[in-house]
Parts: structure tokens; sequence; C-alpha cells
């Protein structure tokens, strides 16, 4: 899909900074608040773009990060099938999920590591009484959020710049999670479930579906963002942008390389635009990154590999993953709305 330059350059604003009125963004951008206005509509009407809003994982009751990663052995419609009713009663600890022939991933936040066993001792039993998965075909990861550092969490922003040519001053855009002790009344709790399930429909819409008023919805909303019990994050449509590629990577780090004496390295890795998630745990650490083509995503790995084996960071070679895009479904996308409930 072919943008002008003044919708690239709009598309990449909403995109940094979410959280900014069309005044506040076309003061930055140099634009009149007018033109981001129509822009911007003219841009979501294209499904260019969608937005979010993230809760802050420790402070609804999240003290684990969750990863699950492999491949299902029987078709992939089945396995999907399949996995979709093994995570039935558990869905709450799950908020990205993607398939791509029978290979697949996902992300959640879970509020214990008994109730991730449960969930796990399910997937098993499901699993192996249907034999789609097998324990060689499989990967957990969890990453203890008072212990794990992620310094982006789905940020596009430097790849939009790149793709589109602008100029992007790098800041310190790391995803903090803060210590719990939230906590909320009925009515704050419905208002937060209401907006991350409808983040881009009217207050008039989330108070009906909170029971609230809509001054209520308001007045809470900026509480929550205010506070940081919600960050607002847009995440665009990368395959209508012309890339054609998401990779995972699971890397298993040195024990002899803590978390902060990383930190330089993985700043250096973030200088690469494509990697729009990191989460670095002590001695697990994970990416997601998009690229154009396999060549791009070549390049790409052969970079962070460097950076990696050039500090003797890593233990034992990393795992990767390719998706497809044109042949991936998105089951789960960026759906908080259960982990807020609890």
């Amino acid at each position: 899909m072919v943008l002008s330059d003044r919708e690239c350059m709009v598309l990449y604003g909403l995109v940094r900074w979410p959280g900014f009125s069309d005044l506040e963004l076309g003061d930055r951008l140099g634009l009149g608040r007018s033109t981001v206005t129509v822009i911007r509509k003219r841009l979501q009407d294209k499904g260019l773009y969608r937005g979010f809003y993230v809760p802050d994982f420790r402070r609804v009751g999240c003290e684990l990060l969750t990863i699950l990663y492999g491949e299902f052995a029987g078709t992939a419609k089945g396995g999907v099938d399949v996995l979709k009713e093994s995570i039935r009663d558990g869905v709450s600890t799950v908020f990205y999920m993607v398939n791509s022939g029978g290979q697949h991933l996902s992300l959640g936040a879970a509020g214990s590591l008994t109730h991730v066993r449960e969930h796990i001792i399910n997937h098993h039993r499901i699993h192996h009484e249907s034999g789609y998965l097998t324990d060689k075909r499989h990967n957990y990861v969890f990453f203890p959020l008072k212990l794990t550092q992620i310094p982006r969490f789905f940020d596009y922003a430097p790849l939009l710049a790149d793709h589109f040519n602008l100029e992007h001053e790098r800041d310190d855009c790391e995803f903090k999670v803060e210590d719990g002790g939230w906590r909320p009344s009925g009515r704050e709790l419905n208002t937060m479930r209401s907006l991350v399930d409808h983040p881009d429909t009217t207050d008039e819409r989330v108070a009906a579906h909170a029971g609230v008023s809509r001054q209520t919805v308001n007045t809470l909303r900026n509480r929550f963002l205010d506070r940081g019990l919600l960050k607002p994050v847009r995440i665009p449509d990368v395959r209508k942008l012309g890339f054609g590629l998401l990779s995972f990577t699971h890397l298993h780090m040195s024990p002899h390389v803590s978390v902060e004496e990383r930190k330089p390295h993985t700043r250096r890795m973030l200088e690469d635009p494509s990697h729009v998630l990191k989460v670095s745990g002590d001695l697990e650490s994970i990416l997601l990154s998009v690229h154009r083509d396999y060549t791009g995503y070549r390049d790409s790995h052969g970079r962070t590999m460097k950076a990696y084996k050039g500090g003797r960071l890593l233990s034992g070679e990393p795992v990767t993953h390719l998706y497809p895009l044109d042949r991936t479904d998105h089951i789960i996308e960026h759906s908080y709305g259960n982990i807020v409930a609890g």
C-alpha cells in the first residue's frame, strides 16, 4: 500500500506517541490539528493500525510473563482447535497467539506458577490424548516480572521510522511493570475491563459495557493513564505496509553475565529497528521481530547474533521460528481483558 509523505509521518506519530491528542501530535509533527484528524481517520479506515490499552501486569495481579511455542503434530486447523480447547479454562493467561502451518506462538501473563502449572497439566493431557503435540515440539518459558526487564514491548515506532525514512530519536522506552498493591473497587475494575476490551469505541459504549456513566469512564481512564495502570499502544498492520515475515527467537543466556551487565549489549542490539518485542530474564531472553522478507531476517539475525556472541552472552545456540505473514493466523491479538478480570 502506497502512502503519502504526510500519511507516513502521521502513522509513525500515532504509533510513537499513542497517548497524544491530535493537537499534541500536530504540534510534534509540524502539522495542523485538522490535518492530523483527517489523516488519522483515513489511516484508521484503511485498517493500517489499531489501538489497545495494556494493563500494568503486576498491579492487576500477574507475577509471570509466559511464553509457549511449538509445532502441532496434526493438521494446522486441528491443532489450533485443540489448543483453543486446552486453554479454554485458562485463556486469561494468553493475550497474544499466532499460528502458521501448525507452528504456534503464544504470550500470556499469569498470577502464579500454580496457575501456570494447572494450565500446562491440562494442556499436556489434551494434546497427548489427541496426538497433536509431543514433548519434543513445544517449549515453555517463564519470566518472573519482578526479575525481568522488558526494554521493548510491541513498539513498532523504530520499524516505521526506518521503513518510511524518518528520523527517530531514541529514548528510554522500557516497558516498566511496577510492584503490586492496587486494590480496585468494583466500578474501577469493570471500567478498566471495558476500556481494555473496547479500546477504539466511544465512551458511551464503554460506559454501557461497564455499567457506569460516561463521565465516570472519562475520569477513571485519565486516572488509570496518569498512574500508569494502563498504557496506550498502537499496532500497525505491517503486512499492509509490505512486511512479509515475523520471527521469534529464544535465547539461552550465559549465567556468568547478569541482566544489568547485558544492558549495553541490549541497547546496541535494539538499534536494529526490526525488533518489536524484547524480554530479558536472568537465564533466558526472547525476541519478536518483523522483516520485509527472508533476506531482511537473515541480515537482522546475523547482526543480533554477532552482538550477543561478541559479548559472550549466549549459552548454546538460539531457537528461531519463522512465521510468513501471508500464511499466519493471529488467533488472539492483544486481548488483555481477561487478565484484568483475573
